[in-house]
């Protein structure tokens, strides 16, 4: 998740690797680096940003409004009929951010199947293994999306090689 703004007690979402040695980098700076690199390379082949996402709804809240209000028209944002119909060319999305990420069933995406889902590391519930208590036995955990961010991605279930 994050911490909280002392000040109004709003989620800051951080982003990190966890089992590693680099440090916690806040949600809003990664956007506003991209932010900055498109408005300098605006004819840019689209940055695809592909979320990892463990955090509460009410951060994914935060972040959905963090892209948005950051990006303004260079976050690509999906409609339905872009679901249904081939995916845009890398040169129709020059300059805009796409998101790579989980969306629920039935968020209008026809487009994933089954076999997709079993494949694919981002499904709407991904499994999360926490410990129990003392015991070192493991037990999943389901992680909720939040519809304002779910909305955003393009990519579901789609394996880059």
């Amino acid at each position: 998740d994050g911490g909280k703004d002392e000040l109004t007690g709003n989620p800051i979402p951080v982003v990190y690797h966890g089992h590693t040695m680099t440090s916690k980098i806040l949600f809003e700076d990664i956007i506003k680096a991209l932010q900055v690199y498109l408005m300098l390379h605006p004819k840019t082949y689209p940055l695809i940003l592909s979320l990892e996402n463990h955090c509460s709804v009410p951060y994914q809240q935060v972040m959905a409004s963090q892209l948005k209000s950051i990006l303004g028209d260079q976050l690509y944002l999906p409609d339905e009929a872009s679901l249904k119909e081939p995916l845009p060319s890398p040169i129709q999305l020059r300059g805009k951010v796409v998101l790579k990420g989980r969306r629920p069933v039935g968020a209008t995406d026809d487009y994933d199947t089954d076999s997709d889902a079993t494949d694919d590391d981002m499904t709407e519930i991904q499994s999360v293994w926490t410990e129990k208590s003392s015991v070192s036995k493991k037990t999943p955990k389901t992680v909720k999306i939040a519809p304002e961010l779910a909305k955003l991605t393009l990519f579901h279930g789609t394996k880059f090689t």
